[in-house]
Order: structure tokens, then C-alpha cells, then sequence
């Protein structure tokens, strides 16, 4: 509990938040849905890779917007991001916090809200999920799901996928990053190693992650977001 406590403190600390749900379709289904007052962030953008994506404004949640290949548009706080099909892809920029690449993963759409609760940089509701976060920052990230929190150091490359009761892994190509579960207890995760939910056992297993796979994929994210 007090090792709980720590992080609980920590992540109030941090600049820069991002928080996965990676949940049961019934915790889904019962969700307030997004806290966004009092968030401003001008320089927040998002653009479409390859195909069209579709975007929902905390605002207007009923109002759909697709985002066409190579468009650009503003990212206001709480709108949900949607990328559906295999070659659709989403690349939000949140100023100088960082850079996350959505996608589709496992036959599942890539779904984010944006700034979503507030301090964080965003929640990540399925699919798969690839961000760098700059070194300058002062404060670590954090990545939150229902088996754990992840902390991201600053200047830390990270790829996660996440389906909702069937796929929950982080892998870390630089830096590192720690898996804290729900009992308080830390999993280191550096360079080059992954970490995973086996949710037939209950439990995080590690194994060395796929490092020139891990290298393309950071590569193509760069060369995609300019």
C-alpha cells in the first residue's frame, strides 16, 4: 500500500500522462465520458496516414469527422480517434510531450480520446499504440490498464497493444519504462524487453522483444510524422 501510494504520487507529479483503458466491454459501457474542463493545448494535432480516420469532439460526440489521407487537423481535448481497417493509421502530436502513432491491432479499431482525463495525454481504449516521448521532459509517463500502470521515462520509446480480455503488451525499443500491478508491486522493463499479461494466468511474464522490428517501426514513425 505504501509503495501504491508512492506512484499514486508520482503520477500527480507527472507533465506528461497518458492512460490506457483497456477494459471489459461492461467498465466500457459504464464510463462518464470525457473530463476535459479547463484543458487548452493549441499545438495538439493529428494526421491521417494512409487512410481516413474518423474523429468525435467531446463537444459535438455525436457528430462524426473523417480525417482524409496526408489531411492535418487540430486535436482538441476529449475527442475520441478512431482508425479503422488495415491501413489506417492516426499520428497525434501533443506539442512537445511526445508523439503516438494509433493503429489497428488483432481485428480491433485503434481508439484514443485525446487529453483524456485531464493531465493525461491521452486514453487508449484499444489497438495498438507506438510513442516516443522527447528526454527534455522533467517528469516521467504514465500508461494506465486495468493490470497495471506504466511508467515511461523521459526520452523512452515504447510500443503497447491493447484488446480489451485478450492482449496487453508493452514492449520498450529505448529507454525504459516500469510496470507497477495492482498489488504495488514495480516490473522493471528495459530496452529491448517486453512485458506481458498472460490473462489465462493472472499474471506479467517477460520475454526479449523484437528489436529490429521495434527499430522499423520507430523509423516509420518518424519518417510519417514529419
Amino acid at each position: 500500500m505504501r509503495l501504491s501510494g508512492l506512484w499514486v504520487g508520482l503520477a500527480c507529479l507527472a507533465a506528461a500522462l497518458l492512460l490506457c483503458a483497456c477494459a471489459s466491454s461492461s467498465s466500457s459501457s459504464s464510463s462518464s465520458g470525457p473530463s476535459t474542463s479547463g484543458c487548452q493545448y493549441a499545438s495538439d494535432s493529428l494526421i491521417a496516414v494512409q487512410a481516413s480516420v474518423q474523429t468525435e469532439t467531446a463537444q459535438q460526440p455525436t457528430t462524426e469527422q473523417t480525417v482524409g489521407p496526408g489531411q492535418h487537423q487540430s486535436l482538441a481535448c476529449g475527442t475520441t480517434v478512431t482508425a479503422t481497417g488495415p491501413s489506417a493509421k492516426a499520428i497525434a502530436k501533443f506539442g512537445a510531450q511526445g508523439t503516438c502513432q494509433l493503429q489497428p491491432f488483432d481485428n480491433q479499431p485503434g481508439s484514443i480520446i485525446s487529453r483524456d482525463p485531464t493531465g493525461y495525454l491521452l486514453t487508449l481504449n484499444t489497438g495498438e499504440l507506438i510513442c516516443t516521448v522527447p528526454g527534455p521532459i522533467a517528469h516521467p509517463s504514465l500508461v494506465q490498464c486495468p493490470q497495471g500502470s506504466v511508467v515511461m521515462q523521459p526520452g523512452a520509446q515504447l510500443q503497447m497493444y491493447c484488446v480489451p480480455g485478450s492482449s496487453f503488451v508493452v514492449s520498450v525499443l529505448r529507454g525504459s519504462a516500469q510496470i507497477i500491478d495492482e498489488e504495488g508491486h514495480p516490473h522493471a522493463v528495459p530496452a529491448g524487453e517486453k512485458l506481458y499479461f498472460d490473462f489465462h494466468k493472472g499474471a506479467f511474464e517477460m520475454a526479449k522483444a523484437n528489436q529490429s522490428q521495434l527499430k522499423s517501426i520507430f523509423s516509420r514513425l518518424a519518417a510519417e510524422s514529419g
